[in-house]
């Protein structure tokens, strides 16, 4: 547990060097949405809950601590299932995560973004960890047996258990799966792209599992999964059901992909085919290439009745038109786009300060008054992170070191659990870049969150080699 602590706060590094967690403009609308009890319609609520509850109007940097607990605990579970832990283990990877990789920049910040490389280890360690040994109810690797040794008639030791064989590791308990269908269900429900993240897990990991020579149905981390996207679903069409009169899991989530469409050409030649019939059809010419002007600027022609929300069945309408029509333009495309998310893995462009006096700092001042003047003293606030250009090098240099090295300490390390680890991972990433570059825009925090995923399985291959055992006594001479 200390261990775990530790780890937490070695993540938090980025947040003491700003003087105050780093928050996004998105995090505004997070705070407003909990605090004035108005839901944003392009956000869940979930996080929004998340940061209400850890801040209890009281400060901000619980829900920061409370990230950084999160992912040290998920590293420590990962060494543990699949290699070798121990406090040194954990803290020697924690260090070097914190000092080389992007994690600590978003454990730092009030975004939901830290949960997306959760959910991909929370699915990994639930449909990959090994079934615990029989007797052994807490999945600790035969604690019961251990005990009755305590007790048993005359003090003898029972015979030694059976070590695990090469790259089991330990199993998960029962309360360790709880509590990761809860952290897989939190963040399938902060963020849509994360929902189809797991999704494209859930459905990957029978044929991974097969294809590494393990059993093909996962026994112990079936139930689990399957119960944390069953409730990942229900809490979003509830949600919806309450706050927009819509039970569905995005009442507003084509407005997205339309903005994307529109930038790259296809929606705007729809159009053109078959106006009029739309209200955009009389915006055509203000239409540009940018799908981020597209979705926010107060100008952009998605305003036109109102708000966004206004033109989402239309928005639905113009978007299955399209993938009818256009539907080789539009796969080009999202390749294209998909290719330019996967090399984007810097950190910054969530860390500018614009407009978070209107988003953030009028929240704080109207509802947690004593957090406004440390904010709008922060570094972020005043444009002086200076450390991150030599901090994007340094996280570059990380990921590019870890793609020619991983494969070698996968061959030493020999464990079909932890090649399947990987291979989920790998999968993941790419299922991101996917969801996130052809549906919405290519953004250099959408892959930097999850990247950091390639260094933490390049040491926990490392962890899980194991020295050659050494020869006895007398076979050395023969």
């Amino acid at each position: 547990m200390l261990s775990i602590l530790a780890g937490g706060l070695l993540l938090l590094w980025p947040a003491l060097y700003n003087g105050w967690p780093f928050v996004f403009t998105d995090t505004g609308a997070f705070m407003f949405a909990a605090l004035e009890r108005w839901p944003q319609w392009d956000k869940p609520i979930a996080y929004a809950l998340f940061l209400h509850a850890l801040s209890w109007r009281v400060s901000y940097w619980g829900a920061a601590f409370a990230q950084g607990l999160v992912i040290s605990h998920m590293v420590w579970l990962c060494l543990r299932v699949f290699a070798r832990v121990d406090v040194v283990r954990h803290l020697l990877l924690m260090l070097g995560l914190a000092l080389l990789t992007a994690v600590p920049w978003f454990t730092s910040q009030l975004m939901p973004d830290f949960l997306a490389p959760a959910l991909v280890l929370g699915v990994v360690l639930q449909g990959l960890s090994p079934l615990p040994p029989c007797g052994g109810g807490l999945g600790r690797g035969g604690g019961a047996a251990s005990r009755l040794s305590m007790h048993s008639p005359g003090g003898d030791a029972p015979p030694p258990q059976p070590s695990p064989a090469r790259g089991e590791g330990a199993a998960l308990s029962r309360g360790e799966r709880l509590w990761l269908a809860f952290l897989i269900t939190l963040a399938a429900t902060s963020h849509l792209s994360h929902l189809g993240v797991l999704l494209g897990l859930v459905v990957c990991l029978v044929p991974v599992r097969k294809l590494c020579g393990l059993p093909a149905w996962p026994r112990a981390g079936a139930l689990p999964l399957g119960a944390a996207a069953a409730a990942s679903i229900a809490f979003l069409v509830a949600s919806n059901a309450v706050m927009w009169g819509k039970p569905v899991v995005s009442p507003y989530g084509s407005v997205f992909p339309l903005a994307r469409q529109l930038a790259n050409g296809p929606a705007k030649d729809f159009l053109r085919a078959n106006c009029p019939g739309y209200v955009l059809c009389d915006h055509l010419d203000r239409i540009g290439t940018d799908s981020d002007r597209i979705l926010w600027d107060r100008d952009s022609p998605l305003w036109a009745g109102g708000d966004e929300t206004v033109m989402a069945p239309e928005a639905s309408s113009i978007l299955a038109g399209t993938l009818s029509a256009y539907p080789a333009e539009v796969a080009l495309n999202a390749v294209r786009d998909t290719a330019s998310q996967l090399i984007r893995v810097r950190i910054g462009d969530s860390l500018i300060p614009d407009h978070l006096d209107i988003t953030v700092l009028n929240n704080l001042r109207k509802h947690l008054p004593h957090e406004a003047a440390p904010f709008a003293t922060a570094r972020q606030s005043n444009e002086r992170l200076h450390i991150v250009p030599a901090m994007n090098i340094v996280i570059l240099a990380a990921i590019l070191a870890t793609l020619p090295v991983l494969p070698l300490l996968l061959r030493r390390a020999c464990s079909p659990r932890l090649n399947a680890c990987v291979m989920l991972v790998l999968l993941a990433l790419a299922g991101n870049a996917v969801i996130c570059g052809a549906t919405s825009k290519p953004h250099h925090r959408y892959q930097a969150r999850v990247a950091w995923l390639l260094p933490l399985m390049a040491g926990v291959a490392l962890a899980a080699i194991r020295p050659p055992p050494l020869a006895r006594p007398g076979h050395a001479a023969a």
